[in-house]
């Protein structure tokens, strides 16, 4: 009578492990150019534990953290550092209006966050937003039914790019350098001295 008692509990165990957790995330985009953010792309998903988001734009950009020159979203995503949730939703209005879900399993315990970008394609974009929140709803919950994590755009507060235009997340342009007064003469410099040639 054991060991049949001993199987049911197994096979429950077994069968409850299979569960994820569901996550739904909504709210608002706000994308300075183009001026209308119909068609934006935004996706939750979770960061390999070992890797600071902050270095996100300098490991896939360039050194001053340009996200611009080739698929930076698809190699995060090969490499394992950003784990998409779901498949992503794009914004269906003027007002940048979203709502996605997803679901996974493995990740109890770890920051949910907010990925968008200005553009339906996330490696053509020039402008994003990278948002997490202080709130612990936005600590992925257990791996049991029923078991849902509910984020709004309106609740992000901790921006490693982008910022708050409460209730949306704004977008931004990533910094592209802008030569200093030193490198501005040194190329005027080698601009005058190749014209005397």
């Amino acid at each position: 009578m054991k060991w049949g008692t001993t199987i049911v509990i197994v096979v429950l165990g077994l069968s409850s492990a299979g569960y994820g957790v569901d996550v739904n995330y909504s709210g608002f985009i706000h994308d300075p150019y183009p001026n209308s953010p119909v068609g934006d792309f935004v996706i939750a998903g979770t960061f390999d534990p070992t890797f600071n988001p902050w270095d996100y734009p300098y490991v896939y950009g360039d050194w001053v953290g340009n996200l611009v020159d080739g698929p930076e979203y698809a190699q995060a995503v090969a490499d394992g550092v950003f784990r998409p949730i779901g498949a992503g939703t794009l914004t269906t209005d003027g007002a940048g209006s979203f709502s996605g879900t997803g679901s996974t399993t493995g990740i109890v315990g770890e920051a949910l966050w907010i990925f968008a970008f200005g553009d339906p394609a996330p490696d053509d974009a020039w402008t994003f937003a990278l948002c997490t929140s202080s709130d612990p709803g936005w600590l992925a919950s257990g791996d049991a039914v029923g078991d849902q994590n509910v984020l709004h755009s309106s609740e992000a507060d901790v921006f490693v790019f982008g910022g708050s235009a409460a209730p949306a997340i704004a977008l931004q342009g990533l910094p592209i350098p802008v030569p200093s007064a030193g490198a501005a003469g040194l190329a005027g410099l080698v601009w005058v001295c190749g014209r005397r040639r």
